[in-house]
């Protein structure tokens, strides 16, 4: 879905790390005022190429459990419902902020290796460290629509940016804010 701002339609279009680089077909639908029939426009986005760092990260036996395939796609597809909802309006202002104090521990796009296998996906997001029990801050202002304990990420956060923007804040040592709040950016 598209966004107006004043005479301008926008909307941000999100492509995997692993998709391959070059020009990718877009196409734009909409019903002009007053006008019966749908108008499409074609064009393209250019996708460059990345080489991404690789991770290789070394579980127990307990650990490695969670990557079996039934408990990943089970949070892929609750994670999925989740983030199709549509806040048809930008909620936030200005650039994102980092969620605490940390340093950069995981870099969108990385390579995941895990127990000296091959390379099997890659990294999601940006992970920040922080100690157990610092508090994790809203990057943007937005909505709370999640709250609760996910097998694989465990206690988690998600705020809706609007617009189609996420922010998810996973591994958490607790969490204290409910479902619904409206938070602002560096809550």
């Amino acid at each position: 879905p598209m966004l107006r701002d004043g005479q301008r339609w926008w909307a941000i279009v999100g492509v995997g790390a692993l998709t391959e680089p070059g020009r990718l077909p877009v196409s734009v639908s909409y019903t002009p005022a007053g006008r019966p029939a749908p108008v499409s426009i074609v064009a393209s986005l250019g996708v460059t190429k990345k080489d991404f760092p690789v991770e290789y990260v070394e579980l127990d036996a307990q650990t490695s459990s969670l990557l079996a395939p039934d408990i990943v796609q089970a949070e892929i597809a609750q994670r999925a419902a989740i983030f199709a909802g549509f806040t048809a309006q930008r909620l936030w202002s200005g650039p994102f902020l980092p969620p605490g104090r940390g340093s950069i521990s995981s870099v969108y796009g990385e390579g995941r290796s895990y127990n000296r296998g091959p390379v099997t996906d890659y990294h999601r997001g940006t992970d920040f460290i922080g100690d157990i029990g610092s508090p994790a801050f809203a990057a943007a202002a937005g909505r709370v629509v999640f709250t609760g304990a996910l097998r694989v990420r465990g206690n988690t956060v998600i705020i809706d940016h609007g617009a189609g923007v996420f922010t998810a804040y996973n591994h958490l040592s607790a969490i204290d804010i409910t479902e619904g709040e409206l938070v602002g950016a560096g809550q």
